[in-house]
């Protein structure tokens, strides 16, 4: 080689040994501290990798017709009865890759929380609060959150926890970097949250949160800051507010209580989440609802413990109180939207669930374990063995807790283990025995269910359907029509009824014109896209006399039947026949 070319290279200064070594040591325990979180969540989460199908995954996914069809329908119609079409979207997607298998959708939801977990982490890191990784190991393991990770339809809260934690990380990053990028980064972090589900819809007051404990104060410049998230929230809750009255709850009455009962309620739900979180103990899927006298003081004591103990801290703020302030404001302005000052559908079951808290957890958690961490700043063993023994201690309450989330059967047994006079527990265990073709124990179950809540449409709908497969259609119809009384909307027992009342060989029995009412509200219901619902108005029709109408229900049926339902589609073709001929349909009965 030439003197020329060798002086001609640039030469390039390798760096010190020591500053390599202290990138990598920067990194590595980064990198083992968050795979550590993953570890644990695995490993503690580990039996739902091993669990079904239970309650409404139905509805979201396995007999959700929108998983079958175009993006579209998720995205820009109000075909499903809430909206969070990126949830749906992920749902979509993995329907493609897994269908019926069910252990797939459970070990993305694991791995969700996982990465929630890490993500608080590092929150609590940008936030400078002790004891960091350790109030997200918490998280990762405690057993409050295994309603929303070993179930399947929960992914409606597991997806926008990531998104929404990102969200924080990148406004409190873009707050210490003073830059735009993040903060715009945040702002698409928590949309992406609203479009997975707007159980998020708080964060704009926890961003504010932030901001004062960096600061010390808000000022106006925080505020203006924070005001697109705040119109991003409003727009999203006004869409859940219309579509929880106007499609999940519909003409169901989930509670009727006056303002000052929800007022009552909402501060006994407080300190029911803060003990499930310091205490989780005797955890069920449905919690017996309350019963509160709102003309009585003392029901108000609890809402006004919870203002009181947010003065002091409030009080204090500058010494002591600050961080209770944050983390316990934190717990209860994330809970807000499901106190109860809201309908909510599951409310029809309890005022409380599990699954209600994930998003506000991690503020207890942060605030105990950062106390803990403060006392034990000089014992750095006691921190670490205090840390493993509360992992060891909560992974294996929530281990054991995966179990019950195995099926329908060990969901519901355990519901009524801890909750004897749940309704719906009763009921999904009547229609588990109907399905096994154990018709006494579904009856069993279904007037169980009905001493426990009279007004329960299911069960009725179930009792007179049973009643119905026992060739007892005297009492069958009372039930029926019950059911239809409570929930007008009620299709599949509109759809019975109307078949009975069109179908049945006794004269005394059928009902042509009540027939064609009860079927066409399920067909309309339907919008005309169920073959079963368009069999039944035809024969329904063709009982009334209205031949010529009875052909077009039954071709349209038939139609349908096609492509979706081929073993039903014979018996219609047959029964075409019939309505044009000007005959009606009688079903042989037992």
């Amino acid at each position: 080689m030439s003197a020329r070319s060798t002086s001609s290279r640039p030469v390039r200064a390798k760096p010190p040994a020591s500053a390599s070594a202290s990138s990598l040591a920067t990194v590595f325990p980064v990198f083992l501290k968050a795979a550590a979180l993953l570890a644990m969540a695995l490993l503690v989460y580990f039996p739902a990798t091993q669990a079904g199908f239970i309650w409404d995954d139905d509805d979201m996914l396995t007999e959700n017709p929108l998983m079958r069809g175009g993006l579209g329908d998720i995205w820009f119609t109000t075909k499903f009865y809430d909206y969070y079409p990126l949830t749906l979207t992920s749902l979509w997607i993995e329907w493609r890759l897994w269908g019926m298998n069910p252990m797939g959708y459970h070990v993305t939801n694991i791995l969700l929380h996982a990465v929630t977990s890490i993500l608080f982490w590092r929150v609590l890191l940008r936030l400078r609060i002790p004891g960091a990784w350790f109030a997200a190991l918490v998280f990762a393991v405690h057993p409050v959150n295994v309603e929303s990770v070993a179930w399947i339809a929960e992914r409606k809260n597991t997806l926008p926890m990531v998104f929404y934690a990102l969200s924080i990380l990148w406004f409190v990053r873009a707050e210490n970097e003073k830059t735009n990028k993040w903060f715009w980064l945040s702002l698409t972090a928590f949309v992406l949250a609203l479009l997975s589900k707007t159980s998020v819809v708080m964060l704009p007051f926890v961003l504010l949160g932030c901001l004062w404990w960096l600061h010390g104060k808000l000022t106006a410049k925080d505020v203006l800051r924070t005001l697109p998230f705040f119109a991003v929230a409003l727009v999203f809750a006004l869409i859940t507010i219309w579509m929880q009255y106007n499609r999940a709850i519909a003409t169901d009455v989930v509670q009727a209580a006056g303002f000052w009962e929800r007022l009552a309620r909402a501060g006994w739900a407080v300190w029911f989440y803060l003990s499930k979180t310091l205490v989780s103990l005797n955890l069920s899927f449905v919690y017996p609802r309350w019963e509160i006298d709102p003309s009585s003081v003392m029901v108000y004591v609890p809402g006004l413990a919870v203002l009181g103990w947010l003065a002091v801290f409030w009080k204090f703020r500058d010494g002591w109180g600050k961080a209770p302030l944050l983390g316990f404001g934190y717990f209860v302005v994330t809970l807000f939207p499901v106190l109860g000052f809201f309908n909510i559908y599951f409310q029809k079951y309890s005022f409380v669930a599990d699954h209600w808290q994930y998003t506000s957890i991690i503020g207890i958690i942060a605030l105990v374990t950062g106390a803990a961490t403060h006392a034990l700043r000089n014992h750095q063993t006691a921190q670490i063995i205090s840390a493993c023994a509360v992992a060891l201690l909560l992974g294996i309450v929530t281990w054991k807790q995966c179990y019950i989330y195995q099926n329908d059967e060990t969901l519901w047994r355990d519901t009524l283990k801890k909750n004897p006079q749940a309704a719906i527990a009763h009921h999904n265990l009547g229609i588990l025995a109907a399905e096994r073709g154990d018709l006494a124990q579904a009856m069993t179950h279904f007037r169980s269910a009905l001493d426990a809540q009279p007004d329960h449409e299911g069960a009725h709908y179930g009792l007179g359907t049973a009643f119905a497969l026992q060739g007892n259609f005297t009492q069958a119809l009372p039930h029926l029509r019950e059911a239809v009384r409570i929930k007008p909307d009620f299709s599949m027992a509109l759809n019975t009824l109307a078949w009975i009342l069109a179908t049945h060989p006794s004269g005394s029995i059928r009902n042509g014109a009540e027939a064609v009412r009860h079927a066409q509200k399920a067909v309309d219901l339907s919008q005309e896209r169920n073959a079963v619902f368009l069999d039944t108005l035809a024969a329904a029709q063709a009982e009334a006399g209205r031949f010529e109408e009875a052909v077009r229900s039954a071709q349209k049926a038939a139609e349908l039947a096609r492509a979706e339902n081929p073993e039903l589609l014979g018996d219609i073709t047959a029964r075409i026949k019939l309505y044009q001929s000007g005959r009606p349909y009688r079903e042989r009965l037992p």
